[in-house]
């Protein structure tokens, strides 16, 4: 029993060791001497040894757990440190079965499983291919290599791979680095689970994986196409296979960490997120702390959870670091079934990191009972976006929905950007909604410049108080600067506030404009529908129509806080009750502003204001007027209003 093998029942002959390996016995030889180095000079088949009892390796008698199969060359304290040249040659039919459970596993040696348990700093394993079979662990489990610190290059396997953590399809954890190589067998974990790699802390380069991963458990995590968890590089490398699991899911990576990078590299993989806790879905990796760079996504990714927050994005669910010259194209899909955030972007489902010269073209949907905020591009935005665009229709329903053709949420920096998809909310459970052709809600902290949107916007089906609608932000809080949306922009029938530029303005709008048509109910107007902020050296061309109060060329309501300076409206203007054309009803202050636009009502008709309790001066009206004539003392085409004493 030279090979020293526990419970084995064939002996191992010292005469079949040889460094020039042609059959299983003197593979399994290797064993013998784990610093020298090995050609394979044939193709080997170990399904037949491994079928015979006679010729088991590994089995031990009256465990409690089936243990067969080859045993891994090099394991902690007898690492592999020689070269194995596989000269392209292949070996089918691999087997090893170890416990997938912890107490079995520490009994049962269920670490450090593969072809090759553990490859040394030293190691190197090239050239070789692995096909067929089966091969189950714990923990560094990997087709070919359970533990890496050396060098895979030229390899392949197409073996199914199944453990609990850092569980690839080739190598389960490495510490060296993989080039060249690939992996095509489905992987089943519960942590850090990749098509190629488990968990990679050095390089992955020029490789890639097919083969489907399942991550399943409340408490799976780490789930990756190519890579489970990331600490080092990827370069140039792929996965096509689907992924499916509960937290940090991506069709390349799971979860890139702080210091992982990504560049020029891609995932076509389907991603869902299924389970009680699904956090961090992305079509390429589902959370990012590190950087990608030039690499995209194409793969559909959906995210369902039946209670709390949910990130969901093409490109990655949650970033944190930063991501530069990347796409996504996948379609988007973040449900909550419950209070909680459901986050969809098109490109990424909330950022905290940056984003630069990227962009998404897939469909957005996102739904939540209270609480869903999607973007053709970011869903939630605390970070900041630059030079980036989305073309993707976005569509959100339920109650406290926050939905905009770039960012549904922005509390960051939004710069040079632009939208182009139809953006539509729909069914809402008597809880408003925030609809914007650029950003839903632009909170306080949040800064909007040089950006434009040009599709249309939507929020007919909607029939909720407090609902605001926009051509470029539903409802601002923040600051808007030199930005424009051209798109026709459709408000609620029967509740407020729709506008061509923003719905409800609570912040400062400047240098910024609005051409597109917009109909609406309460508080319409052709740049913002209800305005408690500042509007400056702003404008708005588009027609206004309204059934309804409030309806202004600029402006629907102007609040006691409203400011308007240096502004203009020149559309047409139709309503029923305070209709203006630059403003519907006015109790802040006008000045130096001006209106050109026709205008027509039943009740409080005026050229330049409809209904007038605050200040206006330095300001006229060209428009013709026509309707009941109720309000005579504001309707002067060229007149200049002040409140009564």
């Amino acid at each position: 029993n030279a090979g020293g093998q526990a419970g084995a029942t064939r002996p191992f002959l010292l005469s079949e060791y040889s460094t020039n390996i042609v059959n299983a016995h003197q593979l399994q030889l290797i064993a013998l001497d784990t610093k020298a180095n090995y050609t394979l000079g044939a193709d080997i088949d170990l399904g037949p040894a491994l079928t015979n009892p006679s010729e088991h390796w590994f089995t031990p008698a009256n465990t409690p757990y089936p243990i067969s199969g080859f045993n891994p060359i090099g394991q902690g304290g007898n690492q592999f440190t020689g070269t194995f040249d596989g000269q392209g040659h292949m070996i089918s039919n691999l087997t090893i079965q170890r416990p997938t459970d912890a107490l079995n596993a520490a009994i049962w040696t269920g670490y450090n499983v593969g072809l090759f348990g553990y490859v040394g700093g030293a190691g190197v394993v090239k050239n070789v291919t692995l096909a067929g079979g089966g091969v189950s662990g714990y923990q560094r489990v990997g087709a070919l290599v359970g533990k890496n610190h050396g060098l895979v290059q030229s390899s392949s396997a197409s073996v199914s791979v199944i453990g609990d953590s850092y569980i690839g399809g080739l190598v389960g954890w490495s510490y060296g680095s993989i080039i060249d190589s690939s992996a095509s067998g489905a992987v089943n974990g519960s942590g850090n689970v990749g098509g190629l790699v488990g968990g990679n802390n050095f390089v992955v380069e020029h490789s890639y994986a097919t083969g489907g991963i399942n991550s399943p458990g409340d408490y799976a995590s780490n789930a990756g196409g190519l890579v489970g968890a990331n600490v080092g590089a990827i370069t140039r490398s792929y996965a096509t296979g689907s992924v499916s699991g509960n937290r940090s899911l991506g069709g390349l990576v799971g979860e890139n960490y702080t210091g992982g990078s990504i560049k020029q590299s891609y995932a076509t993989g389907n991603v869902s997120g299924v389970g009680n806790v699904v956090h961090n879905v992305g079509g390429l990796a589902g959370g990012n702390g590190g950087s990608i760079s030039k690499s995209y996504a194409t793969g559909a990714v959906s995210g369902a959870n039946p209670d709390g927050d949910m990130e969901v994005g093409g490109l990655v669910g949650f970033n944190t670091g930063s991501i530069n010259q990347s796409y996504a194209e996948g379609a988007v899909g973040a449900t909550s079934a419950a209070y909680g955030g459901a986050f969809g972007g098109g490109l990424v489902g909330s950022n905290d990191g940056s984003i630069t010269q990227s962009y998404a073209t897939g469909m957005v949907n996102v739904g939540a009972y209270s609480g869903a905020y999607g973007g053709g591009l970011v869903g939630s935005n605390d970070g900041s976006i630059t030079a980036s665009y989305a073309t993707g229709a976005v569509s959100g329903h339920g109650g406290g929905v926050e939905i905009g053709g770039l960012v549904g949420a922005n509390a960051g920096v939004i710069n040079n950007t632009y939208a182009a998809g139809v953006v539509v909310g729909t069914a809402s459970l008597l809880l408003h909604q925030d609809i914007g052709g650029l950003v839903g809600v632009n909170d306080g902290s949040g800064s909007i410049t040089k950006s434009y949107s040009t599709g249309a916007i939507s929020g007919l089906p909607l029939d909720v108080s407090g609902t605001s609608v926009g051509g470029l932000v539903g409802k601002n809080w923040g600051s808007i600067s030199e930005s424009y949306e051209t798109g026709m922009v459709e408000g609620p029938a029967y509740n407020d506030s729709t506008g061509g530029l923003v719905g409800i303005n609570n912040g400062s709008i400047s240098r910024s404009h609005a051409t597109g048509s917009v109909s609406g109910g309460v508080d319409t107007g052709g740049l913002v529908g209800s305005n408690s902020g500042s509007i400056t050296q702003s404008y708005a061309t588009g027609a206004v129509t309204s059934g309804f109060d409030s309806v202004g060329g600029l402006v629907g309501s102007n609040a006691t806080t409203g400011v308007i300076a240096q502004s203009y409206a020149t559309g047409a203007v139709t309503g029923f009750s305070s209709i203006g054309g630059l403003v519907g009803w006015n109790a802040g202050s006008i000045s130096t502003s001006y209106a050109l636009g026709a205008v027509t009502g039943e009740a409080f008709v005026g050229g330049l204001v409809g209904t007038n309790t605050g200040m206006v001066s330095n300001s006229y009206s060209t428009g013709a007027v026509g309707g009941l004539l109720t309000a005579p003392q504001i309707l002067a085409a060229s007149s200049v209003q002040t409140p009564a004493p």
